[in-house]
């Protein structure tokens, strides 16, 4: 057996073409840094971490809810890429989107694949149905859609990418754990394209989102507005996750009624 992880280039995933800030670039080790530890600090996972444990019931939360997210986002990253004033900007922040959407290939929209990987969990339709219009991701949903409609500065909406990019690694992770509620479902989903992929260019959306913010926010007014759009894509997190947190108490609980 091959036990060679995949490469960015071999699952058709290159990187953007940057000749200024690389990832070895002190400015980007610097500033990914700086927003990291601003990141760590809002403490976005605390409350969903508390009493953390791999079960059928996490699972399907966090596999319905999850797709909801994943879904809106080519949405999401199109509608901010229309909003930035230039196409330069456009440019980069249009390549995650096109990622997401599968690039040149339908078959491998994000949001399918991952749910592909949620139904191994144990994730339904049924179950998806249920929780569609679940209330406070719905919430968390809804302000970030309200976020980038009533966003008007290019500094702020890159901000605001950067806030949702800067958890990515943590954030696959998560959902990585959560669905693995056995060894053998762990062994499975390890093997789909959807974490194959994202294990593997996450930390490349970090850097070129990071990159925006060196390239486009020189003067001292657009990194005010940048930090205010990250933070505000660090608070959707925050709410996002406690909501998850919430949405497996009551469950538990249903289950337990049964």
């Amino acid at each position: 057996m091959n036990n060679t992880l995949p490469t960015q280039s071999s699952l058709d995933y290159g990187s953007t073409i940057e000749r200024t800030y690389t990832s070895s670039h002190p400015k980007v080790l610097q500033y990914t840094e700086f927003f990291g530890t601003r990141a760590n600090n809002f403490g976005i996972f605390d409350e969903y971490d508390k009493n953390f444990k791999p079960e059928k019931e996490r699972a399907v939360v966090v596999g319905t809810q999850w797709h909801r997210f994943s879904a809106f986002m080519p949405w999401f990253l199109c509608q901010a890429a229309a909003q930035v004033s230039t196409n330069e900007k456009r440019h980069y922040v249009i390549q995650t989107a096109f990622e997401e959407l599968g690039m040149r290939e339908s078959t491998e929209i994000h949001p399918d694949m991952f749910w592909s990987a949620a139904q191994i969990a144990g994730a339904t339709i049924k179950d998806q149905d249920r929780l569609k219009n679940e209330t406070s991701v719905s919430g968390a949903l809804d302000y970030l859609k309200e976020t980038i409609l009533t966003t008007h500065t290019d500094a702020e909406v890159l901000g605001l990418l950067l806030g949702l990019e800067i958890p990515a690694v943590e954030n696959i992770d998560e959902i990585f754990r959560a669905l693995s509620h056995s060894p053998e479902v762990k062994a499975k989903v390890a093997e789909t394209k959807f974490f194959k992929i994202h294990r593997q260019i996450e930390i490349e959306h970090v850097r070129l989102t990071i990159s925006n913010f060196l390239r486009f926010c020189k003067e001292s007014h657009e990194e005010i507005n940048f930090i205010e759009g990250f933070d505000k894509g660090l608070l959707f997190w925050k709410r996002f996750w406690n909501s998850l947190s919430d949405l497996v108490k009551t469950e538990k609980l249903g289950v337990s009624l049964k």
